[in-house]
């Protein structure tokens, strides 16, 4: 057998291990180091969820608007009330306007509704990612404009520490 030949092999069979190990490193640290940013599905989930939970309890909510009863959003909509406790990063409004009778209900981080307003005059990447949906309910002659804002600056983490 030719000995120069196996050792000019062994080196460049030494040489392709490196590149492939070197490869599959790199290609490990771009995806766990990757950041995630979730806010957009949050928000349009959050806002599908209170759109159809207004929607479906719609009686429930022209009392509200009346004055007949008090409403406990957690417990109509089905929604985990210590999501939007402390230093969570979640906030929604619904605002009901019949004629000149308005009522709200707000819930979360409430510098997140700030941050909306000022995300529509300046485009800002750190600021919460917002998102509005308007509609009508009626019930008789009665109609009643929803507003909902839901917003979500809860910003993703490093899969890698």
């Amino acid at each position: 057998m030719n000995k120069k030949a196996d050792k000019l092999f062994s080196a460049w069979q030494f040489l392709i291990f490196i590149l492939v190990g070197i490869s599959i490193v790199g290609i490990v640290f771009i995806y766990y180091g990757a950041d995630l940013d979730v806010r957009d599905i949050e928000v349009e989930i959050l806002n599908s969820k209170l759109s159809s939970c207004v929607l479906d309890n719609s009686y429930l909510f022209f009392d509200f608007v009346e004055g007949k009863n008090e409403l406990d959003i957690f417990k109509v909509c089905n929604l985990k009330q210590e999501v939007f406790q402390g230093d969570i990063d979640f906030y929604f409004k619904l605002n009901f306007e019949e004629g000149g009778v308005s009522k709200e209900i707000a819930e979360g981080v409430y510098t997140i509704d700030a941050d909306c307003k000022i995300k529509e005059l300046v485009r800002a990447e750190n600021l919460a990612v917002c998102h509005e949906t308007s509609f009508s309910i009626s019930r008789g002659l009665k109609k009643i404009s929803v507003t909902i804002l839901s917003a979500s600056n809860q910003r993703g983490e490093k899969i890698y520490d």
